[in-house]
């Protein structure tokens, strides 16, 4: 790819060991490790959002991680990365299947990097 050691040291000093929270109702939650995506604002970003659409499957995690506490949301919007925050699996369940149904009426598709997550950090 053309890239000499100090590039790759550059862009790995930049992604790697990120935490992030979620800002939710005026709170923060407590941070929690970023293990995909990339950072917003940075000028590689739309580089290697493009690189890993082109190679679809690399780095992707397929298990769900959350740790602390939560709180709950009920207002989803549509973007490449969303969470979904509940209570209980029961919430949890209703909200994907308001997802799957309005992705359906309105014919646009659910994104695989949805990450779920339950106030207790349990997902069953």
């Amino acid at each position: 790819m053309g890239l000499d050691k100090r590039d790759i040291r550059l862009i790995g000093n930049l992604y790697w060991n990120q935490c992030a929270g979620v800002w939710v109702d005026g709170q923060i939650s407590d941070e929690v490790s970023v293990m995909k995506g990339v950072r917003q604002g940075c000028i590689l970003s739309p580089l290697q959002y493009l690189f890993k659409k082109n190679f679809p499957g690399c780095s992707r995690r397929k298990e769900p991680r959350c740790e602390g506490e939560w709180s709950s949301c009920n207002n989803i919007r549509y973007g490449y990365d969303t969470v979904l925050l509940t209570t209980s699996l029961a919430d949890l369940q209703g909200l994907l299947d308001s997802v799957a149904a309005e992705s359906s009426a309105t014919n646009r598709p659910v994104f695989p990097n949805l990450e779920a997550m339950t106030s207790n950090g349990s997902l069953g």
